[in-house]
C-alpha cells in the first residue's frame, strides 16, 4: 500500500515539484494555466473524496474504480506521488472486490489527500 505523510518534513515530499514542471513545460510555460490546474485539483478533492467514500458505502465497486481512477490519474499530473500511489492502491482493491479492504483504506487515503491538498495550497501561495 501507499506510504502514510507521517510529518510535517514529509508533506513537503508528498509532491514532486518536477511534474508541475513538466506540465508547465508542456503548456509552453504557461504557469498561470499551471496554477489554475492546481487551484482545481485542490477544489475537486472533497467531492473526489466523498465519490470514493459514497460508492464505497453504496458497495458499488463500478462507481469505487472510476473514482480511484479519477484521484490516481489527477494525482499524477499535479506530482501528487503519495495520493496516486494511495489511489492506485485503492483501485487495485477495488476492482478485486475488496471493499473490507477498501474500507481500511479510506481513512489513509483521507490523511494523505488532505495534506497533498495542504502542500499544493502553499505552492500556490508562494
Amino acid at each position: 500500500m501507499g506510504s502514510c505523510v507521517t510529518d510535517e518534513r514529509e508533506a513537503h515530499v508528498a509532491v514532486d515539484p518536477r511534474y508541475l514542471e513538466q506540465l508547465r513545460a508542456e503548456l509552453d510555460g504557461d504557469c498561470v494555466a499551471v496554477n489554475g490546474f492546481v487551484a482545481t485539483f485542490v477544489s475537486m478533492w472533497p467531492n473526489r473524496l466523498q465519490r470514493v467514500t459514497c460508492a464505497t458505502n453504496d458497495d458499488n465497486v463500478g462507481a469505487l474504480v472510476d473514482s480511484a481512477l479519477s484521484i490516481r490519474s489527477s494525482s499524477a499530473m499535479v506530482g501528487a506521488v503519495r495520493l496516486n500511489a494511495v489511489a492506485s492502491d485503492l483501485e487495485q482493491l477495488g476492482r478485486a472486490g475488496d471493499l473490507a479492504g477498501v474500507r481500511r483504506l479510506i481513512p489513509h487515503l483521507r490523511t494523505v489527500g488532505d495534506r497533498t491538498i495542504e502542500r499544493l495550497s502553499q505552492m500556490l501561495l508562494s
